[in-house]
């Protein structure tokens, strides 16, 4: 694996995804959520993996909860792990990672 800079490849895969005929909407959201995840991921791309996603998903949980807000719904979270595992799926086809770390991650079921 080469080593890459996260935001050259963020953006190629949304050159790629844009594409893939989304609404403008739709565009807006995923890029939000890719980059509220890599705003806080401090490793590179090649060492991702599930153990990440899951630290993610339960920061993304606390800061809402800590902001005096219920938490999000879990469709929401599950919305934030399409768009990770969309992501990950894509670096796999054109080779900036070897394996899909999202590969087999459960999305998050109700209670």
């Amino acid at each position: 694996m080469i080593p890459v800079d996260l935001t050259s490849v963020v953006r190629e895969y949304f050159d790629y995804a844009s594409q893939e005929r989304y609404s403008c909407g739709t565009r807006r959201v995923r890029w939000y959520r890719l980059m509220l995840f890599f705003q806080g991921y401090e490793g590179s791309l090649q060492s991702f993996s599930a153990a990440d996603l899951r630290r993610y998903l339960a920061k993304l949980q606390l800061e809402r909860r800590d902001g005096g807000q219920q938490g999000l719904a879990l469709s929401t979270l599950n919305g934030h792990v399409q768009v990770i595992r969309h992501f990950c799926r894509w670096c796999v086809s054109v080779g900036y990672m070897a394996i899909d770390p999202t590969d087999g991650f459960q999305v998050i079921q109700g209670a």
